[in-house]
């Protein structure tokens, strides 16, 4: 099972990394605000609002929706960039996370 799932895993650290230093380059970054308002959002969806709060606000929950935020912004300005468009800024919240939680960058190589 470790083989077979070996070159997923590589191919998706890679991809990480590629990714990390696309937003380093492109200068794209999640705030603190962000974050709070996605947890906010989050909470809104939940039933038991007072078990999913402390949960959703420590510091490593915290980190990964701004990663998984700015990761789903890198790929929307990786998109504008192969396109052409000029429909995704950098910085644009919106549709940050209503992408999959582990996007995927494969190649085809």
């Amino acid at each position: 099972l470790r083989e077979d799932l070996r070159p997923l895993a590589h191919t998706r650290i890679v991809n990480g990394l590629v990714l990390d230093k696309l937003a380093d380059a492109e200068g794209i970054h999640v705030t603190d605000d962000e974050v709070t308002a996605k947890i906010e959002e989050l909470l809104a969806e939940t039933k038991d609002k007072e078990k999913a709060r402390p949960v959703l606000s420590t510091p490593e929950m915290r980190e990964s929706i701004a990663s998984r935020l700015r990761t789903n912004r890198t790929l929307d300005r990786l998109v504008a960039m192969v396109t052409g468009s000029t429909e995704s800024a950098p910085d644009t919240p919106e549709g940050a996370m209503d992408k999959a939680s582990s996007p995927e960058v494969e190649s085809n190589g």
